[in-house]
Formats: C-alpha cells, sequence, structure tokens
C-alpha cells in the first residue's frame, strides 16, 4: 500500500487552490472622481434674492473664467463639490464632507422668466450626483447613474432624493414646494413628484415607453 499518494493530492489540491486564489481578483469599484487631480476653489457667484454665495470645487486645470456657476442643467458645468458662504453672519457650509465624487448638473428654482417684475428669488437647488463608476471605464464621469439630490438655496438640508438614475429628461416646479422630475432608471421612465421642503418623494409614476430605446 502506497502511503505516499494522498500527500501528492493533498499538495495538488492546496497549489490549484492557491493559484485560483492569485487569478480570481475582483477591483473594488471606482468610488473617487480622479483623486490624482488637483481641487480648487471656483468663484463665488451669489444667490440671487438671498445673503449666500455659492462657489463650486473644481479641477486645477479649469479656468477661473469658466467656473463660474450659471445653475444649469444645460451649462455643462462639473464640480466634486459645492461652498456657500452667508454673508449675514460670514458663516460657510459645505454640501459633502470630501471632494471624492461628481456633480454633473446643477439647477436652481424657482427658474427666472423674461420678464419677471418679483424680485429674483433662488429657493431650492436641484443636482445630478456621480458616486460609483457604473459603466466600467474606471472613472466617475456624467455617463454613469447618478443620484437626484435636493438642498435650499444656501446649501441646507442637501438630501439624495432618487438614485442610480441613467438619465435625466426634464424637471418642473409644479407649485413653491413641489418639484415634477422625469427619468429613466433599470430602463424605465418615470415621473416622480418631490415635496422640497420635507425632502422627500410624494409620488413615483410609471411612464410609457413611447416607442423609443431609452
Amino acid at each position: 500500500m502506497n502511503l505516499r499518494k494522498p500527500v501528492y493530492g493533498l499538495v495538488f489540491v492546496v497549489i490549484l487552490g492557491a493559484a485560483c486564489k492569485v487569478t480570481d481578483r475582483t477591483e473594488p469599484p471606482v468610488t473617487k472622481a480622479r483623486p490624482e487631480t488637483k481641487r480648487v476653489l471656483g468663484y463665488f457667484t451669489p444667490v440671487p434674492g438671498t445673503t449666500h454665495l455659492m462657489a463650486p470645487i473644481i479641477s486645477g486645470s479649469t479656468e477661473r473664467s469658466s467656473s463660474r456657476s450659471s445653475y444649469s442643467y444645460e451649462s455643462g458645468q462639473i464640480a466634486y463639490n459645492y461652498v456657500f458662504l452667508n454673508s449675514a453672519d460670514e458663516s460657510t457650509l459645505t454640501l459633502l464632507p470630501t471632494n471624492d465624487h461628481l456633480f454633473v448638473a446643477t439647477v436652481s428654482f424657482p427658474e427666472k422668466h423674461a420678464g419677471d417684475k418679483e424680485p429674483f428669488k433662488i429657493e431650492w437647488f436641484l443636482y445630478g450626483l456621480v458616486k460609483t463608476d457604473t459603466d466600467g471605464d474606471k472613472e466617475l464621469t456624467d455617463k454613469d447613474r447618478r443620484s437626484v439630490c435636493v438642498s435650499g438655496a444656501g446649501g441646507g438640508g442637501f438630501k439624495e432624493i432618487v438614485e442610480d438614475v441613467d438619465q435625466v429628461y426634464g424637471h418642473s416646479l409644479v407649485d413653491s414646494d413641489t418639484l415634477l422630475v422625469i427619468y429613466r432608471k433599470a430602463s424605465k421612465k418615470y415621473l416622480t413628484r418631490i415635496n422640497l421642503p420635507k425632502r422627500e418623494i410624494v409620488s413615483t409614476k410609471e411612464l410609457p415607453s413611447f416607442g423609443v430605446d431609452q
């Protein structure tokens, strides 16, 4: 009876297990926006109708002249964070504790319209925030899924309302307290009503496909 065979088999299993352990590597998801990129404070812009000023934290390669916030989804502005300064008491507030994520959209409400006679005053901000690389390109960009977030005019009460949104199709302030957001998530389109003072969803309705793929 050969007692050495079981030992050989055991050695083979150990080696095979070690090989599998080495080759089975799963990289953690990217959750920081280009950590090697220098962050700088952008230009402080007054928030109309308030005592607050707002400035983005931006890439060090971005020109100061282009860092002015236009409060618009169409502006194409990308920021790592936002800083609010209250000129009344000189206090400051930063939306996020770190500058590792990516704001790919920022819009203010109510929106100013030509011909408005009343003094213009911003009450709310809506943000698109990317926290994780969801398309696998090893960086955070506006092509990744985002969270729809809201805050007050001075950045207070910042909160994520809807997560894992693929695309935002539009938004509208129904009344002073209610915001309507239209978006796509998990291949379906939705219409969500948000109570802004409470920072919570009032209702969500799935929309038809309208005969399109996205």
